[in-house]
Parts: structure tokens; sequence; C-alpha cells
């Protein structure tokens, strides 16, 4: 229906009615406090204020909270804005949105146009938020559409030190959160194969986003932490490459995701004591095709287990004999028991990061099978505490699934691995104390070297934005304005 709508006259009437609040948002831009002179702000930090696109669901949302409320109880002031906030959380806000008649037309413009909210005025009044003139440092999650401007980046980063955390590949690419095989955002996009490759846009303007991405970091300081060796090697080949990388894993509190004895979380799960129980967590459950989640029907229907029952939690959706549906478990414990009470935790994945739901499962002491995607290689040792096999290749999973059910004296042991990798590795306090002292060094560099802004970022910007725009009302009005 919207498509339609602005597929013919609509559509020209948006971009006309477009050019007037695109020249008020660059004249904003125009009046940047962009600071090249910073005064020296002595001792220790003590107000963290973080940002991500939403609260609660998802894993770099569960990370932003969690890094948050670590803070607090360490003897921080830490704070959180959201573009939608789910939970009652007293300390997360959500980013007052603009709602003026320019925004709409933006949006509408934006949205037929493929742009990606690259006009957001809510995005302008960050530097206004109290908590941020307070702030002694930013931590930037999921910077998403709907929520960020990049735009802004420039004059934001000139007034505080910022570290970003990036949870997906969305902000090196055309607009893909995961570019899968593509490997067009090495060379600016443009062409792109797959624009329904969330977030989806309308229109090929993937060229244009990523210049526009690379224009606003190119004018900008901040820190990139990465969960991932396999994410940072793909920052170190993108429009990102010139910028500090650190590589901080993923933490989660092991005294939560504990390991509870299976027979403890079965019996208060209501669960049989004489069953195989395969574990899947994701948002939407088996609707979620990224996270392989439509695969398990069919290795349900391959394994050749008698008594075995598959739990997926996420979503309600089948009930058979064999599988129960369960919806999203945002209660941690609750959820940890779903993890203890399971054999094996299967993720069959088409594209992640450092995914907490193998973290969590790993702690509760429930050996993980897997593709072998993204960063899940560096926290699944194969064979030792899980299996790892090629992205969709279900067959050789379900030998996984197998390897670890036909020997219990081998699943014991991974079992016991399981549980001592989190403990080495990817405890809560340990990431914590490395972002920690991340935050002093950033802090200290922010107030010592080099960097300035270049103010010629707003002539640049311009240019680019005119350029594109101008080349849609020639291609719908047929002559230059």
């Amino acid at each position: 229906m919207f498509d339609h709508f602005l597929s013919s006259k609509g559509r020209k009437l948006i971009i006309e009615l477009a050019k007037n609040p695109i020249e008020w948002y660059l004249s904003c831009i125009n009046q940047f406090q962009i600071s090249e002179s910073k005064e020296r702000e002595y001792g220790p930090i003590k107000n963290i204020l973080l940002f991500n696109t939403i609260d609660k669901i998802g894993g770099a949302a569960k990370v932003c909270e969690r890094t948050t409320h670590f803070l607090n109880d360490h003897g921080f002031q830490a704070y959180m804005y959201v573009h939608r906030k789910f939970s009652e959380n007293p300390i997360v806000s959500t980013l007052p949105s603009a709602r003026s008649f320019d925004q709409i037309i933006l949006n509408l413009f934006q949205k037929n146009e493929g742009w990606l909210d690259v006009f957001l005025s809510s995005s302008l009044k960050i530097k206004q938020l109290p908590e941020f003139k307070s702030a002694d440092l930013l931590h930037f999650h999921n910077m998403k559409p709907g929520f960020f401007s990049v735009l802004t980046l420039p004059e934001i980063t000139s007034l505080k030190p910022i570290i970003w955390t990036l949870h997906d590949m969305h902000s090196i690419t055309g607009h893909c959160n995961h570019s899968y095989e593509c490997d067009r955002w090495k060379f600016l996009c443009g062409s792109c194969p797959d624009l329904n490759s969330p977030p989806e846009i309308n229109r090929d303007s993937t060229d244009f986003l990523i210049r526009l991405k690379k224009l606003a970091y190119d004018h900008s300081d901040f820190h990139v932490v990465s969960p991932s060796n396999w994410l940072k090697n793909k920052i170190s080949k993108s429009i990102l490459k010139n910028k500090s990388i650190t590589v901080i894993p993923n933490g989660i509190d092991e005294n939560i995701f504990s390991g509870h004895s299976k027979e403890e979380a079965r019996k208060k799960l209501n669960l049989p004591g004489d069953h195989r129980i395969l574990l899947f967590v994701a948002f939407r459950g088996i609707k979620n095709r990224i996270k392989g989640g439509h695969l398990i029907p069919e290795i349900i229907k391959r394994l050749k287990q008698k008594k075995t029952i598959f739990i997926c939690v996420g979503a309600p959706g089948i009930q058979e004999a064999n599988i129960i549906s369960v919806d999203s478990v945002t209660d941690e414990r609750k959820l940890a028991l779903f993890y203890a009470a399971a054999d094996l935790f299967i993720y069959p994945s088409f594209a992640d990061n450092f995914p907490l739901v193998i973290l969590e499962s790993l702690s509760c002491r429930t050996p993980v099978v897997a593709f072998k995607t993204g960063g899940i290689p560096e926290m699944i040792k194969h064979k030792n505490n899980g299996y790892l096999s090629p992205t969709g290749n279900i067959d050789e999973m379900i030998h996984g699934i197998n390897y670890f059910l036909a020997d219990r004296l081998r699943l014991e042991k991974a079992e016991y691995v399981a549980r001592k990798t989190i403990l080495d590795k990817f405890t809560l306090k340990d990431t914590m104390n490395k972002y920690i002292h991340l935050y002093h060094s950033v802090k200290s560099e922010f107030y010592t070297h080099s960097f300035k802004a270049d103010k010629n970022y707003r002539k640049e910007l311009n240019k680019l934005i005119f350029h594109y725009y101008s080349r849609l009302r020639i291609r719908k009005t047929g002559k230059r304005i």
C-alpha cells in the first residue's frame, strides 16, 4: 500500500516536499558546536551514559542493560537511553522523538527512498540531555535507524569521549546488519544483492548511505569495541579501519546462569526426567530464520533419538508430542533453569557475532551444537564444550547431536568444560573490568591527543546529500534543479 502510493505522483510530491526539511536539518548541522579545544577534566570517571536502540529484547539490549546495572552496583552513576522501552527499569529512558510536520515528511521521504533515517531531529537533541551534560563518557551499543542519525557524530564526539561497541555489521555496511557472503561493503556498496536483509530498504541507496557513514566517521573521534575477533577482522577492512579497535568479549553473570542440577531444573519446570531434552532459544523462536529457527522442525524430523523432547524458547508456536514452544522468558533465573534442564543447546544460526545465548548455555553446564558462524568458534571448542558444523549443514549438526547423546561420559566431560570455559574467559566481572579500564584510557586520550574536528565536514556533507537528492529529483522530473 505504502509503496504503491509513493510509486508515481505521491513519490514525486514527497521528494519535492522533502527539500525544505532537508535544508533545515543541514542548517542545524551547520550550527554544530564542533569543539577543537578541550579543557582538561580531572578526576576519575563517575557518570556514564549508555545508548541502545531498545532494552530488554535481544543480545545487544541485554549487554547494554547488564553493563548499566554493573556500573551502578560498583560505584558509578550510569543511565541508559533507548528508542523503544519494554521494561519498567527506572534507569532507562526513551530518547524524545520529534513529532513535527518536517520530520513526518522526512520520514516518508526516507522510507520510500531507502535513506534509513539519515535525518532524525531527535539526534540533534542528545547534547541537550541533562545526563549528557554531566556524563564523563558515552558508551554506544546498537545505534540503529529510527534511533540515531550518524550525521550528528562529529559534534557529539568532539564534546564527549565515546566508546562504541558494535554487535553486528550495520555500522560498516550500506544498510544490512549482516552481509553473509557479500563483500561489497569493502568497496562502498552499491548494487545491493539483498535489499530485504534487515533493516530492509525500498530502493538501493546503499552507496549513498555508506558514503555518509564514512564521511561522518572520518570527521569523528571515537573508540570501537568488538566482542569478537571475527568482527574485528571485518572492521579492519571497512570504513572504520582507521579507528582504534579493542576486542572485549561479552560476559555473563555466572551466579545467575549457574549449574543447577538437571534433576532440580526439570522438576521446577515440570519436565520429564527420563527424556533427552534439546533446547533452542531465540527471539521469535522457530520463526527467526536468521537464527535458524526454521531448521528446528527439520532437525527434529531427521534426528533418530527416542524419548527426546525439543524445547523452543522465544515465541509460542508448535505444540506436538515431542516439541514444546515457550514464549520469551525475561526472568533470567528462570531462563537459566531451561538451559540447565537441557542435555544440549542447539543453535543453527546463519548470522551472529558473539551470542549471549551460547554463553548462558555454557555457564549452565549445557554443551552447544552450533553452526560455525561469526564469532561462535571463539566460544566453542569443537568436540570439547560443544560441536561446530559448517553453516547450513544440517546433516553435520545432527551428527554433532548424536556425538554427545550416544556417549554419556563424553557428554559429562563436555558439561564440565562448558562451565569452566565461562569461569576462565567470559564472566561479566572480567568483561566489565576490561571496559572500565578502557573507559579511563579513552577519557585520558580524549583530553590529550591531537585529533581535530574538521569544519569542512559541513561543506562536504551538504555537497554529498544534495548530489544524491538532486539525482532523485532529476529522475522524477526529467530536469535539473
